[in-house]
């Protein structure tokens, strides 16, 4: 899943294209050029949180989701759009191939292979382009994983959000999917770090302000590079392969191979999984 990370390179030409007001009851706060999240710049000023379980005998204090993928079924949607833009340069992309290159990386991952494939800078517009494609798809076409809202509502432990997207697109589709309340204040997005997935940094980033020790979190995620970030925070790994992307490409013996302490295939199994895991 690109998620609209800018590289540094690339950052100056960067100005906040989606026209928001196609979609008011979605959009969130314009600050200048930019667009930010109040639930996402919030999060820079909390002290961090101190969390209760429900289940004091409960192997984690905290379960970590990521939104693309895990949250919603935006994988198909998203990699759809990078792949036919990767076509134009004549370069032969398909969906599979998008989603086994880019699934889990930021925006600057295609940006940058579009320039040295093109051996040109982006054209104008093309970033305004891409996000345009992606929001009116979304507004068309989002939904979230089945069962999402009912795992997270009967989730007996502290939960937040980790997502390699940028504030902006984390709160449209959780907007549109109806889990904009149950997340609101809890959201981290790559663009709080130095380093995105797999580095550790945003894992970390989010235990840290949520009051939790790395040890005692379990990570959900759908991509390999978001496995790597789990395990090398020092947390445990759960992959989770409910998202429709993978009936197109089945990345669950990758996720395995990235070191992944489970494995579950909807949100009603990763409820119950969390639910049976005690301390040992």
């Amino acid at each position: 899943m690109p998620g609209f990370t800018v590289s540094p390179r690339s950052r100056q030409r960067w100005r906040a294209p989606y026209p928001t007001e196609r979609f008011p009851e979605l959009a969130p706060v314009v600050r200048g050029n930019s667009l930010h999240s109040p639930a996402a710049l919030s999060n820079h000023r909390k002290p961090p949180m101190h969390l209760r379980s429900d289940h004091p005998h409960s192997r984690f204090d905290l379960v970590i989701f990521d939104c693309d993928g895990v949250l919603v079924d935006s994988e198909i949607i998203s990699c759809s759009i990078v792949a036919r833009m990767m076509v134009r340069p004549g370069s032969p992309y398909d969906l599979g191939k998008a989603l086994s290159r880019y699934l889990g990386r930021p925006a600057s991952a295609v940006t940058d292979d579009y320039e040295q494939m093109t051996k040109q800078p982006l054209p104008p517009g093309f970033m305004q382009a891409w996000r345009k494609d992606l929001f009116d798809d979304f507004a068309k076409n989002l939904t979230g994983i089945a069962g999402v809202r009912d795992a997270i509502t009967t989730l007996e432990l502290p939960y937040c959000l980790a997502s390699s997207s940028d504030e902006e697109r984390i709160e449209f589709c959780l907007r549109k999917t109806g889990l904009w309340e149950p997340f609101e204040g809890r959201i981290f997005s790559t663009t709080m770090v130095a380093n995105g997935k797999p580095a550790p940094d945003l894992f970390l980033l989010a235990a840290n302000r949520m009051g939790a020790v790395p040890g005692r979190c379990l990570v959900v995620e759908d991509s390999v590079s978001g496995i790597r970030a789990a395990k090398a925070a020092g947390m445990t790994a759960c992959g989770f392969t409910a998202g429709s992307h993978f009936d197109v490409l089945d990345l669950t013996d990758q996720l395995i191979d990235a070191g992944a302490d489970h494995i579950v295939g909807s949100m009603k199994d990763l409820a119950i999984h969390v639910a049976s895991m005690k301390v040992q």
